[in-house]
């Protein structure tokens, strides 16, 4: 986003944020907070995910990923409030700073920035960005301000190959979410007091209604420094978290790191199930001849987008809150230990 004024303003900025991938956009986030508490312009630059996230790419830019220029501000206090709906923000190319003097140049990590380092320097850079940085923020400067970046135009063309599949369009999913807000407090959940309801499943057979079900593979789990979200993959457990939350021939999208395109082939029989090997479109992300274009990053957040809109949300152990039917967000806590007599327990296959 470029600025015709750039040299009589002032400017934080990074090079380079690293991270897994929804750490370097907790870093963006919190990185416009931080600009919009200093009164600075931010200065966005790239970022970097670990090769085990399944990407070949050195580097990233955040603009292909999320519209950093219509950013939603709000306030949360008695009422949830916008403060503002747009973002300024220039890319770090853009930003010249050898036209700055030295000594109006400060070059810093993880300190918090003080009143009178606002004052005097005209650019503050932040050095490799890290989750370190998200929790030092936090823990010295609290804030009440909540910042809300839309996705891309690509990424919500890509998810809305998917949806079309399904019937639906992006404002039709979610008014069917809104409608079952609605109705949230008058309806039973699929879980009760830790017992299952039987009976209750939802029937997902309806034009645009469909589930998502995010599996991660055993490795990503047993690498995860929380226990608590170790599971097994087990086919019979599986069978039985779907059971608890939609009827048979629901649709259902399967979000996962598993990568065998057959893996979920034993649910074919009772759903009708999707994975990205389903769409050319997104098939090529990771699929490409050329390495060095694959993109994994976009992949994960499609499949978030497609979450997002999906009546239905089944979620591994600790992610996300709970709300209820129809647009349940299902814990799959029953995962996190395998059943006796299972005798598919890995997802590598």
């Amino acid at each position: 986003m470029a600025n015709n004024e750039i040299n009589s303003k002032k400017y934080i900025s990074f090079s380079i944020a690293r991270g897994d991938i929804d750490e370097v956009f907790r870093i963006i986030n919190t990185f416009f907070i931080e600009a919009l508490h200093l009164k600075r312009i931010p200065v966005i630059g790239k970022f970097t995910v670990p090769p085990s996230q399944g990407t070949k790419r050195r580097y990233f830019c955040f603009s292909d990923y999320i519209d950093l220029s219509k950013g939603t501000v709000r306030k949360q206090d008695s009422v949830d409030r916008i403060i503002t709906d747009h973002q300024n923000w220039i890319a770090e190319e853009d930003l010249k700073l050898e036209t700055y003097p030295a000594d109006r140049v400060c070059q810093i990590k993880n300190n918090i920035i003080s009143k009178e380092m606002n004052e005097k320097y005209d650019v503050i850079i932040r050095k490799d960005l890290t989750k370190k940085y998200v929790y030092n923020y936090y823990r010295q400067q609290p804030s009440d301000v909540f910042l809300d970046f839309p996705y891309s135009e690509k990424v919500n063309k890509l998810t809305d190959i998917v949806l079309d599949a399904f019937g639906t369009t992006r404002k039709e999913a979610w008014a069917t979410i809104c409608h079952f807000l609605d109705k949230v407090g008058t309806m039973r959940s699929c879980f009760d007091e830790g017992t299952r309801a039987r009976g209750s499943s939802i029937s997902l057979q309806r034009r645009g209604h469909y589930a998502c079900l995010r599996m991660p593979n055993a490795k990503e789990m047993r690498n995860a420094q929380h226990p608590v979200q170790l599971f097994s993959s087990a086919e019979s457990q599986i069978k039985e978290v779907l059971s608890y939350a939609i009827s048979k021939k629901s649709r259902i999208y399967i979000a996962s790191d598993i990568p065998n395109p057959h893996y979920f082939d034993f649910l074919k029989k009772d759903y009708e199930v999707y994975r990205y090997h389903d769409f050319p479109q997104l098939k090529q992300l990771i699929s490409d001849n050329d390495g060095n274009s694959t993109d994994s990053v976009m992949l994960y957040l499609v499949e978030k987008n497609i979450m997002k809109y999906a009546t239905v949300k089944i979620l591994p152990p600790n992610h996300g809150s709970t709300i209820s039917h129809l647009n349940e967000v299902y814990n799959i806590s029953i995962l996190k230990n395998p059943l006796l007599g299972t005798t598919k327990s890995s997802a590598e296959n």
